[in-house]
């Protein structure tokens, strides 16, 4: 019985292999050569593959299976020797598998004559060594007519080409890249330089390292080379994730920039969230010079001592690491971005990798005032005394802070002109009295906590 079984399976997987072979010689435009394989090997018209089956998918999936579990690809082809002879395997079983399939049809098939093999130019000889060469070549004529994606950038058109180009290409890696593209920035997010007050050193180091090598590469050689990784640490509504914006704003055409939130990286499949990590690592070398924006990178990068951590959370946080190392990579033109709240949580080995450790500060007073300029409403005409009063009043509130009490200054004197306001009668002027109280309405919840950042700061980070 087990037998039987066994011989039915063997039969029903070699005739599954021809239909395969059949529908994608069809699918390739080899009719004549589809013609033959059907008559020899006795297929039915009755039967077809299935829809979400495909031979060249197959493949692609196997050359990733086998890459991730040897961290090689398959050698398919080799080159033989001149004077030696291409054999079968199994003549003798393939000739009464043959018979066995047909046969009548083995004997009698129409012989059909063989179209002289077209020579190839230059231009799409390829290297049979990659395991995806025979895909490829056969995808050359596709691939050719396939449009680059661009995208207006305003000062320029930033040209991102296809992802079937990468050397990395496979069926489940494409479907990786594409959700990991779908994190690009491509808009201008209307954030300037000119829109940060304070931290303005911080600003001189990201143009330093990210801008000077794009406008005067001459200036870094071989032994001189940009920063390659910045951390930025400090209370929640400092400006981190605002000095993120102007960098892509700034960067918008030159450069790719992803911003990455660890709902893109982490999955609930076992080697999912290792495979994300390295494939973001890959697109980015692809269409460099890239910038690698991670927001709220603690989540990624917590401490291993834990007793409790999952193995999963180990692997993905040492893979993690080795791509930031770049060892055996070219990270050159990869800029590593990340903020973070919660700076001690942070594993010490990620904490190396980042060559600056930067605080950003709170707003002094003369910052305040400008920050205040900015938010309150255009038609309220402050005092000199008045704005000094409430750079005053403000201290110890971050620059988010200070705006939510410009906002609430606001919203005072639409009630104020709206006649919403209780006790009073419409009007356009608000009293200096309740823009007072617009502020100290706020309350600023990291004045108490900051010592703890510059603490952290000064024992691990770097000044500047």
């Amino acid at each position: 019985m087990a037998q039987e079984e066994a011989k039915r399976a063997f039969s029903e997987r070699k005739r599954n292999i021809l239909y395969l072979v059949h529908q994608y010689l069809n699918n390739m435009g080899y009719e004549k050569a589809a013609e033959t394989i059907k008559v020899d090997a006795h297929l039915q018209s009755e039967y077809t593959i299935c829809d979400n089956i495909d031979l060249d998918a197959m493949y692609l999936e196997y050359c990733s299976y086998y890459h991730m579990k040897f961290q090689k690809f398959p050698s398919i082809i080799k080159k033989i020797d001149g004077n030696s002879e291409v054999h079968l395997r199994n003549p003798r079983k393939l000739k009464s598998a043959r018979a066995a399939l047909n046969p009548t049809t083995a004997r009698t098939a129409p012989a059909i004559k063989s179209e002289p093999r077209k020579e190839i130019s230059a231009e799409t000889i390829i290297e049979l060594d990659s395991p995806l060469a025979l895909t490829d070549s056969l995808k050359i004529k596709q691939i050719s007519h396939e449009k680059s994606v661009q995208h207006d950038c305003g000062d320029g058109v930033r040209v991102y080409p296809p992802l079937s180009d990468c050397e990395y290409y496979s069926q489940e890696w494409k479907e990786m890249a594409e959700t990991i593209c779908r994190d690009i920035i491509k808009k201008d997010l209307g954030v300037a330089w000119k829109n940060i007050y304070g931290n303005t050193k911080i600003i001189s180091l990201i143009k330093e390292a990210v801008l000077l090598p794009l406008e005067q590469p001459s200036l870094f050689s071989s032994n001189i080379k940009p920063w390659k990784s910045v951390l930025l640490h400090g209370p929640p509504g400092t400006g981190k994730s605002l000095i993120a914006k102007a960098l892509c704003t700034e960067t918008l055409g030159r450069v790719t920039f992803f911003r990455i939130c660890p709902s893109t990286i982490i999955s609930k499949w076992r080697g999912e969230s290792e495979k994300t990590i390295r494939v973001l690592f890959e697109v980015a070398r692809y269409y460099a010079p890239s910038i690698i924006f991670f927001d709220e990178i603690e989540a990624l990068t917590s401490r291993r001592d834990s007793g409790s951590e999952h193995e999963a959370s180990k692997r993905f946080k040492n893979e993690f690491l080795s791509l930031l190392d770049g060892v055996g990579e070219d990270n050159s033109n990869i800029f590593i971005l990340a903020t973070t709240n919660l700076p001690w949580e942070m594993d010490l080995a990620f904490l190396r990798r980042f060559e600056k450790k930067i605080l950003t500060d709170m707003p002094n007073t003369n910052e305040r005032k400008s920050i205040i300029k900015s938010f309150l409403p255009s038609t309220l005409k402050l005092s000199e005394s008045l704005l000094d009063k409430l750079a005053e009043s403000s201290f110890g509130f971050t620059g988010d802070e200070i705006r939510v009490a410009c906002k609430e200054v606001a919203m005072k004197q639409i009630r104020y002109a709206s006649g919403s306001q209780k006790n009073t009668k419409r009007q356009s002027h608000i009293p200096e009295e309740d823009i007072l109280v617009a502020f100290e309405q706020t309350s600023p919840i990291c004045a108490k906590t900051y010592q703890r950042y510059i603490d952290w700061n000064n024992s691990h980070g770097n000044k500047v």
